[in-house]
């Protein structure tokens, strides 16, 4: 998840018809996959707050400038990501908000890590990452004043090698000794 603070709607967020979201939702779509920032920096307003837990540091960028650089860093760590609805290539799977203010949408994404992870600094490994994730966005304007991204972060780094599996012999190892001090205990 992007972050632990509760959601909430962009004071300025206006409200949102289905027409407006038909045409939306596939031209993001397509500026996600031209990986330039201009091109998802033309839907968003210069004052956008975006969240994303692949943001560093924070999981915040605010304007422009501070996007631009999130997604020159994004693009440089998996340089072949793509993005589609997660309803076969339909916006099916995207939603209103009851008061119509934030749309939500859910999305699958896969691409192969080929470039440094910055911060901390790992170096790819040209492991694939498959994810699904939800996206609320608010607008102003008809450009995006704000967007929180949630997304399984732990199964990000499990698929790129970054975390063991629940099932690996080094995690049982790990609970083995937690439950033998917990038993005030020995773990051998």
């Amino acid at each position: 998840m992007a972050s632990s603070r509760p959601y909430r709607t962009h004071p300025d967020a206006e409200t949102l018809d289905l027409a407006f979201v038909q045409d939306f939702l596939p031209r993001y779509l397509d500026a996600w996959n031209q990986r330039t920032p201009e091109s998802l920096l033309a839907l968003a307003d210069p004052q956008v707050l975006w969240e994303d837990p692949s943001i560093r540091p924070g999981g915040r960028a605010e304007g422009h400038e501070a996007v631009r650089a999130w997604l020159q860093g994004f693009w440089a760590t998996f340089p072949d990501m793509t993005f589609d609805h997660l309803d076969e290539g339909s916006p099916a799977s995207a939603a209103l908000s009851l008061d119509a203010k934030t749309l939500i949408a859910l999305w699958r994404c896969e691409g192969t890590w080929s470039g440094a992870l910055e911060p901390p600094g790992f170096r790819p490994n040209g492991r694939r990452v498959r994810l699904v994730g939800v996206d609320l966005y608010g607008f102003r304007g008809g450009r995006l004043i704000s967007v929180r991204t949630v997304v399984d972060s732990q199964d990000a780094l499990i698929q790129l090698g970054l975390l063991p599996s629940p099932e690996s012999r080094w995690l049982r190892g790990i609970a083995r000794i937690q439950r033998a001090l917990r038993r005030g205990g020995s773990p051998g």
